[in-house]
Formats: structure tokens, C-alpha cells, sequence
């Protein structure tokens, strides 16, 4: 890490444009390191309000999140929201990602979910419902509402995000292929499952051909369409791919996967013929 001296000498010598990239590299790679609070936060752009400052601010509050020090973080991103209220105004494109930040970080997660409202109200205005960062906000609030069990919500938003990326740039894309992937998991906990199996089908031939089979996107996909072959009833063919993913997890890893007892589980059903999973994947 720099010692802060010279932290101070680098902020006063680099030219404005050098320095607001410097700004962003040293956020993103602080996070790499057990040290990387050490750098003094008030240096950041001291005196300084524009975006790419006020970003880089809320980059380190981030770094802050990771680490659990929540104070720290809602410090400097109280901060952010309210140089971006006061210089940009309430209907900035990044204002409400500052609100939805500091809610995360004081707790308040429900308010945030519903911030994240607010956030892709403002960037479908400003940017149109087919922008990529206008899809990134809906594909974030489907997840709130998918981690929150509203999956009647998150399908809503999830089928849209689907539909624009099928558009722009295809369906063997990763940003499809990952909103196709988050539709079937939305689509197996509504009961559609054989909706979720045709999504999950294409993703795991998908992630085969153009990843390899024991790439872990390709294992995460073959491990999703054995959860849904298994509350299909389909058991044989839930136990044989979810056999196959814990063998190559431990092939390459050396430790068995959390599904392992999805597959005792499938073969004791076998024995007893029921069909009801005491569990979802």
C-alpha cells in the first residue's frame, strides 16, 4: 500500500483527468488486499464533487460493505447521496444507486428493494427500456424479489430482461444465458417446471458447447436442470446429472458439493416410489 505522503503528492501532481483513473483502479484493487483501508478515504477527491470522484468514493464504501464495517461504509456513501443530491438533483441517473447503497449498508433492506424501484424508473426514462444498464436495473430488482420468495414479481421482470437480450446481442450470449438461467429458477418455484426445464435445457447445451462440460457455469447448469428433473419426478435422470457434477466438482476440487444429499435423497425415492422432494435445490 502507499504510504499516505505519498498518497498526498500523487493527488497534488497528477493532471485532473489522470487522477480520476487512478481514482477508480486504486478502489477496485484495494479490495485484493488485506490492507487496503489503509488508504486515507479523505484523500479521495478532497475538495472535489464531480462524478467520477463521487464514484470512486462510493467504489471504497463498497469495498467497505464487503468487509462488514457498515459504518464506514454508510459514512462515505451519506456523502455520495448528498453531493449527488446537491450537485446532480434527485433525478440523476446515479442518485437513487446512491439511496439503494446507503440503505444496504444501515440495514434497511426492504427500503433498498424498493429504491431499486426508483433506480430503474429513472434509467428507463432517461436511457429507454432496451439500454444495457436499464436492463441491469431490472434484472437486479427481479433478484430482489426472487431472493425475497415474490416470484410472481421477479418472473414479471425476469421475462422482459429475457426478451430484450434475445433481441441484442443472442441467445448464446452470457447476459442471456444467465437472465434465461434466473427464469427457470423463478419459473421451477411457480410449479412451471416444464417452462424452467426447456430455459434450462438450452443453457446447459449452451454452456457445453461453448464452455466445456466441466467449466463451472456449464456444472452450475447441469446441477439446476437436475434440481428440476428431480421435483418432475424424473429421478433417474435428476441422480444421473447431479451424480456427474459431484464427480467432476470433486475431480477438480477435491471436496464433494452441497448436492450430494439431493442424490441419496433421489435414490431413497426410488426405493419407496414417492415423489415429493423435502426440499427445493
Amino acid at each position: 500500500m502507499m504510504h499516505r505522503l505519498v498518497q498526498c503528492v500523487v493527488k497534488d501532481e497528477m493532471p485532473p483527468k489522470v487522477f480520476k483513473d487512478f481514482l477508480k483502479e486504486v478502489a477496485l484493487c484495494n479490495c485484493a488486499f488485506p490492507a487496503w483501508h489503509a488508504w486515507d478515504p479523505d484523500l479521495l477527491g478532497k475538495g472535489k464533487e464531480d462524478s467520477d470522484t463521487l464514484s470512486a468514493i462510493a467504489l471504497l464504501a463498497w469495498c467497505y460493505q464487503t468487509e462488514g464495517r457498515f459504518e464506514k461504509a454508510a459514512a462515505l456513501e451519506e456523502r455520495v447521496l448528498e453531493a449527488r443530491n446537491r450537485l446532480f438533483g434527485p433525478d440523476h441517473l446515479e442518485t437513487p444507486e446512491a439511496m439503494v447503497n446507503l440503505a444496504r449498508s444501515l440495514g434497511r433492506y426492504k427500503e433498498a428493494g424498493k429504491l431499486k424501484e426508483v433506480v430503474l424508473e429513472v434509467r428507463t426514462r432517461i436511457l429507454g427500456p432496451q439500454h444495457p444498464d436499464t436492463l441491469l436495473a431490472m434484472g437486479l430488482l427481479a433478484n430482489t424479489y426472487r431472493n425475497q420468495g415474490e416470484w410472481d414479481k421477479s418472473v414479471q421482470f425476469e421475462e422482459r430482461v429475457l426478451d430484450a437480450r434475445l433481441l441484442s446481442p443472442g441467445t448464446e450470449h452470457p447476459s442471456a444465458l444467465v437472465a434465461m438461467g434466473n427464469l427457470a429458477i423463478s419459473y421451477r418455484n411457480l410449479g412451471s417446471l416444464v417452462k424452467a426445464v426447456d430455459l434450462e435445457r438450452v443453457v446447459l447445451d449452451a454452456r457445453i458447447q461453448l464452455l466445456g462440460e466441466e467449466h463451472p457455469e456449464t456444472l452450475i447448469a447441469m446441477t439446476n436442470i437436475g434440481c428440476t428433473y428431480r421435483e418432475q419426478g424424473r429421478l433417474s435422470e435428476s441422480i444421473e446429472i447431479l451424480e456427474k457434477t459431484v464427480e467432476i466438482r470433486k475431480r477438480r476440487t477435491g471436496f464433494s458439493h452441497r448436492f450430494g444429499p439431493s442424490i441419496a435423497w433421489g435414490r431413497h425415492t426410488l426405493r419407496i416410489g414417492s415423489i415429493r422432494p423435502p426440499w427445493i435445490c
